[in-house]
C-alpha cells in the first residue's frame, strides 16, 4: 500500500528530536525496529516521560475512526481502538504531550462530542495534549515545522501551543506560498 514506503525524513527527524532531548539511542525506535510491541512497551515503561514522539504514516478512516484509522509501524498499524483500553498504565500518574508527525492525524469521524479517530484514542490513553495533522503533510516541511517545534517547547520552555503557532510562522517564512505546508497542525 502507499502508506507502507519509507519517509526519508522520520528518521532524521526522530533523531533531530532525541539529540534536542539528549535521549540516549535504546530509547529510539526507528525503522524495523518499531514494532508494535517495542513502541507501546517503551510508552508504558517509562514512567513520568514528558512527551512521546512518532514519525511515521497515519491514515484517517471517517466511516470507521477507531478501527479504520490508523498510524504505521514496522510490523502493522496502531489503530485508534489499540489506545482506548488501558493498556498504558504508566499514564495513570502523568500525561504527556504526545506529536503525531504523520497524515491525518487529527482527522476521523465527527460526533456532537468530539472528533474520534487516532488523536482522540491518544486523549482516552491518558495524553495531555496531542499535536496532529489536519491533511496530508509534506515529509520535507513537516520534519522543519516539527524541529521548530522542538526548537520553541522545549529549548525556549514555551508552553505546547504557543511553541506550535511560532513553529508555524517560523515555517511560513520558508513556505510563504504554500499554507498546506506549514498550517496542517493543530493541538488537541
Amino acid at each position: 500500500a502507499e502508506h507502507d514506503r519509507d519517509l526519508p525524513g522520520a528518521a532524521e527527524e526522530a533523531q533531530a528530536f532525541a539529540k534536542v532531548f539528549g535521549l540516549p539511542p535504546t530509547r529510539l525506535l526507528t525503522g524495523k525496529a518499531a514494532t508494535r510491541e517495542r513502541v507501546l512497551a517503551g510508552i508504558d515503561n517509562y514512567g513520568e516521560a514528558s512527551i512521546v514522539y512518532l514519525a511515521t504514516h497515519g491514515l484517517a478512516n471517517s466511516v470507521n475512526p477507531m478501527d479504520g484509522s490508523f498510524l504505521a509501524l514496522a510490523d502493522g498499524h496502531l489503530y485508534g481502538r489499540d489506545l482506548r483500553t488501558p493498556r498504558l498504565q504508566a499514564w495513570a500518574a502523568w500525561h504527556p504531550l504526545v506529536i503525531l508527525s504523520a497524515c491525518q492525524t487529527a482527522l476521523g469521524k465527527t460526533f456532537d462530542g468530539g472528533t474520534y479517530g487516532v488523536a482522540r484514542g491518544w486523549i482516552s490513553a491518558g495524553a495531555g495534549q496531542v499535536v496532529a495533522s489536519l491533511w496530508n503533510v509534506s515529509d520535507t516541511a513537516t520534519q522543519l515545522l516539527m524541529l521548530h517545534f522542538a526548537e520553541h517547547a522545549f529549548l525556549k520552555r514555551q508552553p505546547p501551543e504557543e511553541a506550535l503557532r511560532l513553529a508555524q510562522l517560523d515555517a511560513r517564512g520558508t513556505f510563504p506560498n504554500d499554507p498546506a505546508a506549514w498550517a496542517s497542525f493543530t493541538l488537541f
